[in-house]
């Protein structure tokens, strides 16, 4: 299973990224480092871990609405937030999830609530 991970090398969206390649060699999944939606357009099945703004916890959006409503971690990624609700009218059938990150907060917590959610999702199996 992919998990396309957004995010940048600034010091205020990283987190998605430095905890993907963390995780990366003990989960049965591959973490795709993605700046673009256009990267996962043939998927049936998206899942994307980023960071995002106003939540304070780790946070599963099977909404798509849900997550449209929310601030994302960066500029770049208004374009996720444009092709979701693009894809959803124009009834593309993707399932979407998403896992936020919140921007502030104690990493390690952060690290291991991550860990907790992707064991808790099906076809997330960890190894």
């Amino acid at each position: 299973m992919n998990i396309f991970v957004f995010g940048s090398n600034n010091q205020k969206d990283h987190i998605a990224l430095k905890i993907a390649k963390e995780l990366d060699n003990g989960l049965s999944h591959n973490f795709i480092e993605s700046s673009d939606p256009i990267d996962f357009i043939y998927e049936s099945e998206i899942f994307i871990m980023d960071a995002v703004q106003k939540i304070n916890k780790v946070t599963i959006f099977n909404n798509i609405k849900n997550f449209e409503d929310s601030q994302i971690g960066s500029m770049h990624e208004d374009d996720l937030k444009y092709f979701l609700k693009i894809s959803n009218k124009l009834d593309l059938n993707h399932k979407v999830t998403v896992l936020g990150l919140p921007m502030k907060g104690n990493y390690n917590k952060i690290k291991k609530d991550v860990t907790s959610s992707l064991q808790s999702l099906p076809n997330y199996a960890y190894q």
